[in-house]
C-alpha cells in the first residue's frame, strides 16, 4: 500500500509539470495584520513561484498585490529533440476587509482583479474542434472574490479560502511553427473557475511559514461545446512561503 501511494504521488507531480494549461491558480494573498503595517511574501511550487505584498490602512481594511510565474515543459512537435518552454505570468491587486469575530475565529473578504500574459500548448483557442494542439500566445484579465475564514492558534493560523476568479481571454494568437506555417483563426474565451485552498500559517520569531494545498475546477463550459477542452486549469495547487509583517 506504501508503494502505490508513493507511485500516486510521483504520477501526481509529472502530471502537474509535464502539462501546459491555460489558468495556473495564483496562491491566495492573506495578510496578518493587527494593526497599521505591511507584510511581504514568496511562495514556491512545483511549477510556479509568486511574490505578493499586502499594506493595511488600519486593523480592518488592506490592499494586496501579488505578480505571479508558471513554466512548464512538453514536446509539441514530434520533429523536434528538446521540449518547449511554455509560461504564463499573471499580476492582480486587490483591496480586502479583515473583522476578527471571536478570539478563535477570523473573517476576511477580499475583491480585486489583473491580467495576464501566457505561451500554451492547446486546442482551446481554435475554431476547428477537430484542429491538434497549436502552440498559442494569449492575454487576458481577470477579476476574483475571495473570503477566508481564519482559526486562530497562538502559534499558528489555519485559513479555508474560497475563491471564484473570471479570466477573459481578450487576445490570441497562434504561434508559428514547423506544422503550422499560416495562421489558424483563434476564438476568444471566458472561463469562470473554483477553487478551494487551505493555508497553514505557523509563526516563527523571524518569519511566518505558509503551507497551501489548493484544488481547482472550471465551472463553465468553452464555446467549442463538448469537444474536449484541452488543459483548461491547472486542477491541483501545492506550496511553501515564507511572510512576515512590518509595523
Amino acid at each position: 500500500m506504501k508503494n502505490i501511494k508513493l507511485h500516486f504521488f510521483f504520477v501526481l507531480l509529472i502530471s502537474l509539470s509535464s502539462c501546459t494549461y491555460v489558468y495556473y491558480p495564483t496562491y491566495p494573498v492573506v495578510p496578518d495584520t493587527k494593526e497599521k503595517g505591511f507584510g511581504i511574501q514568496g511562495t514556491l511550487g512545483f511549477t510556479k513561484a509568486q511574490l505578493s505584498a499586502w499594506y493595511a490602512l488600519d486593523s480592518n481594511f488592506y490592499f494586496t498585490g501579488m505578480v505571479n510565474g508558471a513554466l512548464s515543459s512538453l514536446r509539441s512537435d514530434t520533429t523536434k529533440i528538446g521540449n518547449d518552454a511554455y509560461h504564463a505570468i499573471s499580476t492582480t491587486f486587490g483591496l480586502g476587509y479583515k473583522k476578527k469575530l471571536s478570539p478563535k475565529l477570523e473573517f476576511q473578504i477580499q475583491g480585486g482583479g489583473g491580467a495576464s500574459r501566457g505561451y500554451f500548448h492547446t486546442d482551446l483557442f481554435s475554431k476547428d474542434i477537430n484542429l491538434v494542439l497549436l502552440d498559442v500566445d494569449v492575454q487576458s484579465y481577470r477579476a476574483y472574490l475571495q473570503p477566508s475564514f481564519g482559526l486562530l492558534n497562538k502559534h499558528s493560523t489555519i485559513y479555508f479560502i474560497p475563491r471564484f476568479s473570471y479570466e477573459n481571454f481578450n487576445h490570441v494568437e497562434q504561434r508559428v511553427n514547423k506544422n503550422f506555417q499560416q495562421g489558424m483563426s483563434m476564438v476568444s474565451q471566458n472561463f469562470l473557475f473554483g477553487e478551494g485552498y487551505i493555508l497553514g500559517r505557523f509563526f516563527t520569531k523571524a518569519v511566518n511559514i505558509d503551507l497551501y494545498f489548493g484544488l481547482s475546477g472550471n465551472l463553465t463550459k468553452s464555446n467549442r461545446g463538448n469537444s474536449g477542452d484541452a488543459f483548461v486549469v491547472q486542477p491541483v495547487t501545492f506550496g511553501f512561503g515564507l511572510s512576515k509583517t512590518f509595523y
